[in-house]
């Protein structure tokens, strides 16, 4: 009887292990009096990394630039001839960490991946329209999290790139 109760004990704490493991936030908000054309496009985004570190050869400008020009293109805010306004969006890393999947495995908070960035939305003069912030962070899982160093970045693309169309729609 005492081994059932220890499986279900530890099948439990294995579930809110993996269902808690990740955490998503993201906001955006627009700027002063600030307005999103309808038919908005991203033109170009640029990347910073302001943490002023090294990360073992990680090109995380790259990653993060290269993730959020698909998401422009695969949420149609790219330019076209029938575009109306063009924006630029810049985006800073604040924080990275890379993380460990066999040491999440072990010790669930041990070897977390994170990324936050925030983000600046402005128009062909530079000014500010929407000012967002995204981060993502892993923090509990198995070898399933294999690669989630990078797969973090693609997330957070997402919920910038998706907050941003969601200002049209509002």
């Amino acid at each position: 009887m005492n081994l059932i109760r220890s499986f279900k004990f530890y099948v439990l704490i294995s579930l809110l292990a993996v269902l808690g493991g990740c955490a998503s936030s993201s906001s955006i908000n627009l700027v002063g009096d600030s307005s999103i054309a309808g038919n908005l496009s991203i033109d170009s985004v640029t990347v910073t990394n302001s943490t002023g570190e090294n990360f073992d050869g990680a090109d995380v400008v790259a990653l993060m630039r290269s993730a959020t020009e698909d998401q422009v293109k695969t949420k149609n805010l790219t330019p076209t001839e029938s575009t109306g306004t063009s924006y630029k969006l810049e985006i800073d890393i604040v924080q990275y960490s890379k993380g460990n999947a066999v040491a999440r495995w072990m010790l669930p908070g041990a070897g977390k991946t994170i990324l936050s960035v925030e983000a600046r939305l402005k128009d062909n003069v530079g000014a500010v329209i929407a000012e967002s912030q995204a981060t993502e962070s892993i923090g509990a899982g198995g070898l399933y999290t294999i690669g989630a160093w990078k797969r973090v970045f693609d997330k957070v693309a997402n919920s910038l790139v998706t907050d941003i169309a969601g200002l049209v729609n509002n």
